[in-house]
């Protein structure tokens, strides 16, 4: 999976379908659009497997339902498309002498010579009411059920600034005034963690689509964000290339429960670091020793940075990020706890992000952009946060474009830092809290279209 992520889209596909010759066939198309027979073949499965999930979770889906509607390259229960073309029409995956079967209540996995006593498992999960559905007792059978808890209650709204304007509005401006939708809880996407989307139409049959997601797959999790133009053809979604394609993010924050840690006490002292050279905000030079607990990078080998080309701007703070705040005299709502999707709060984080420019500018450091992470402890030092920020990337010409964070990965393994750490856990390493603040936007012609998302998870 890690090098799946190396590859570009049509790359990826060639390697899954060479599996294809050994009879496996992806849950994920791997066809190409002018192979007809095989996209309607492709539809019908699609159209039958959404018809099982559905009368297993008691609903249909209303009519005229864009969610509704057959979406070629999303899966109804994996939102990671890489992950969920590893998986069989069966969402099955032989992992280590294991067999693990995924559905839309959740994670069965056992013995690969017990595989039929999985598939009785599978069919006594359908009967399984899904309100509030936690992971269910198969000692019998031998066989494990994972869920991730779905009990609790949420909201959200629907859109907003869901209009259009007839003025010719700078890139910018169209991207401060996408429509917003916020993630809502249901019982159709919760059982492995949240995703959600947000649809644009240019017109009836030509869409940009926005996801985010936040998911633990027990052997492999991801959070990630992907924005896709389609058009619709014989009845389903595929891709469609426009002119221009732009993903990005102002806020993915990571917090995890760290217990005690040895984080050094420099008060409201502020480091930036980019590549091998690290100031503070006072223009000082700071010296880092790996072998001391002078810098919080000693810690990362739990804590991940993704950063290990020191491409992004690292800025490490010596106490909680509202202190921060306060030192440099932001201005936001202190009444209540800080909320990282806030816009006033956003600004905190530019201004905090645009003094590291600055000051790394003044000592001749030219950043190639205002990508950046910020690593802060919380009052009692029992947690780490990670806020990443000002993440854009842009294609022409291209239908697709995905950014993942996917360090949680257990069996199958991360990076931190450039080295290969084993974890010492038996399922994937999961945050305590996740916050999201991302955008999907298209050009065709001169038309913008596009969507932002709002996403927390706390499971």
């Amino acid at each position: 999976m890690k090098n799946a992520k190396a590859l570009d889209a049509s790359q990826f596909k060639r390697n899954i379908r060479s599996y294809e010759n050994q009879g496996f066939v992806s849950l994920m198309p791997t066809f190409e659009e002018q192979e007809e027979d095989k996209l309607k073949d492709f539809i019908d499965f699609k159209s039958e497997d959404r018809q099982k999930i559905q009368k297993s979770l008691g609903f249909r889906a209303k009519s005229g339902d864009q969610d509704a509607e057959i979406d070629i390259d999303n899966d109804d229960v994996i939102a990671d498309p890489h992950f969920a073309s590893v998986l069989n029409r069966n969402r099955e995956l032989e992992l280590n002498g294991k067999i693990y079967k995924y559905t839309e209540k959740g994670l069965l996995y056992t013995e690969k010579d017990n595989y039929n006593n999985l598939l009785k498992a599978a069919n006594l999960l359908i009967e399984e009411p899904i309100d509030c559905l936690e992971p269910l007792n198969f000692s019998s059978l031998n066989v494990n059920h994972f869920a991730v808890a779905n009990c609790g209650s949420g909201g959200g709204i629907g859109c907003t600034n869901c209009g259009g304007g007839g003025v010719a509005l700078t890139r910018e401006e169209i991207r401060d005034n996408l429509k917003v939708c916020k993630y809502d809880p249901n019982i159709w996407d919760g059982i492995f963690g949240p995703s959600e989307d947000c649809i644009d139409n240019y017109s009836d049959r030509t869409r940009i689509k926005t996801r985010a997601w936040s998911q633990n797959f027990f052997v492999y999790a991801s959070v990630g964000i992907t924005a896709k133009t389609q058009k619709k053809y014989l009845g389903a979604w595929w891709a469609n290339k426009v002119d221009e394609i732009e993903l990005g993010y102002s806020t993915v924050a990571f917090q995890y429960n760290a217990g005690s840690l040895p984080w050094p006490k420099f008060g409201t002292e502020i480091q930036f670091e980019y590549g091998d050279y690290i100031v503070n905000q006072y223009g000082n030079i700071i010296s880092y020793n790996p072998a001391s607990l002078n810098h919080p990078q000693n810690l990362f080998d739990r804590f991940p940075i993704n950063n290990k080309d020191g491409k992004i701007l690292e800025i490490y703070l010596f106490t909680p990020l509202d202190n921060i705040f306060n030192f440099l005299g932001v201005n936001y709502d202190r009444t209540k706890p800080l909320d990282l999707t806030n816009s006033d709060v956003n600004k905190g984080v530019q201004k905090l992000v645009q003094l590291g420019v600055n000051t790394l500018k003044s000592k001749g450091k030219q950043l190639n952009s205002s990508e950046a992470v910020i690593v802060y402890p919380t009052n009692n030092d029992n947690t780490i946060n990670f806020l990443f920020t000002n993440f854009k990337e842009i294609a022409t010409n291209e239908n697709q474009i995905q950014r993942t964070f996917d360090w949680n990965t257990a069996q199958i393994g991360f990076k931190t830092k450039g080295k290969n750490v084993t974890p010492t856990f038996n399922v994937s390493r999961k945050y305590d809290k996740f916050d999201i603040v991302c955008y999907g936007m298209g050009r065709a012609g001169s038309t913008w279209r596009g969507s932002r998302i709002v996403l927390s998870d706390t499971k």
